[in-house]
């Protein structure tokens, strides 16, 4: 059954106290994300896995998010990718889980 987008992101922003729950302060007052190597590790058998990122141009500021949805198999269903303008880190991280939800 579809998820309505009210129901999306309230899931969406769940998922975003997550990311934003482990970053950190530089010494500088920024928030910086903690790099964590993670593996990838196969869905359960039925269930597909939604990888999403955001990311920033440093020189013009514009933001685009994307990632792809796999199976258990880790071979690519689908891939999304898309440009959301202008916005900070968060923001865009926020909007690739959105949009990736979304597709799946």
């Amino acid at each position: 059954m579809p998820m309505s987008d009210e129901a999306m992101l309230h899931r969406s922003i769940t998922w975003a106290g997550h990311y934003h729950g482990c970053a950190m302060v530089s010494n500088l007052g920024t928030i910086v994300p903690r790099l964590v190597p993670q593996a990838w590790t196969p869905s359960v058998p039925g269930w597909v896995c939604l990888s999403v990122d955001g990311g920033m141009s440093l020189s013009s500021g514009k933001v685009r998010i994307g990632g792809p949805i796999r199976n258990v198999e880790d071979d690519w269903i689908v891939w999304f990718v898309k440009s959301i303008g202008f916005s900070n880190s968060l923001q865009a991280e926020l909007w690739a889980i959105f949009e990736g939800m979304k597709l799946a």
